[in-house]
């Protein structure tokens, strides 16, 4: 990891420590200065493992936010867009390695290309009635100019502000000024019998 985003309440007296209390830490990230095809697999294989191992000690109660940061990019196609490119990495290493809807990626940014924003939403009822739960990357909208910085941040602290309320306010402030932008994405629906019991408990 290289960049960790700490708890306001997190002890002062921990703060050097090279290892850190899970149950204080609300992000982290890695960062390249170029980002490559290889990283994105990377990154959505430790997004998996990392969601797996909170899950799995009832003593953290919180999510934490994992993402991918760069500079910029070698991941241009002759065929496609590099944005176009991206996404297609994204949502093939999604579905290669991820099998619950909790351990998806939540963060790509790349500075001068885009941001993509993991999205969990309930899209509909199946045959049964259960709710069916729907994931998708949210990335910018093809032939729109896009700040990805900005739309970054504003998610972030949005998200972030579930945990500190002042940092909400910043993020609506972003959101006002247009800094969140536009952006779309591919869905990917987890049919009921495909989600984890623990995860039908909470959309039932």
């Amino acid at each position: 990891m290289d960049v960790i985003v700490l708890s306001p309440s997190y002890p002062n007296g921990l703060l050097y420590n090279k290892l850190y209390i899970a149950a204080g830490v609300l992000a982290a990230f890695e960062c390249k200065r170029t980002l490559r095809r290889r990283h994105i697999g990377k990154a959505v294989g430790t997004s998996v493992a990392i969601s797996r191992l909170i899950r799995a000690d009832q003593r953290i109660q919180q999510h934490i936010i994992y993402g991918l940061l760069a500079h910029s990019h070698l991941i241009a196609s002759k065929r496609k867009p590099a944005e176009l490119t991206l996404r297609d990495a994204l949502i093939a290493e999604d579905l290669k390695q991820v099998s619950d809807p909790r351990d998806c990626l939540d963060f790509v940014c790349v500075a001068d290309l885009g941001t993509w924003s993991h999205s969990r939403f309930i899209v509909r009822s199946d045959e049964s009635g259960k709710g069916v739960v729907g994931t998708a990357y949210m990335g910018p909208y093809l032939g729109f100019s896009d700040d990805a910085l900005g739309r970054f941040l504003t998610i972030l602290l949005h998200r972030l502000g579930q945990t500190d309320r002042s940092l909400a306010f910043i993020a609506d402030y972003f959101d006002r000024v247009g800094l969140f932008g536009i952006g779309e994405g591919e869905v990917r629906n987890w049919p009921f019998n495909k989600i984890p019991e623990d995860l039908k408990d909470r959309i039932n």
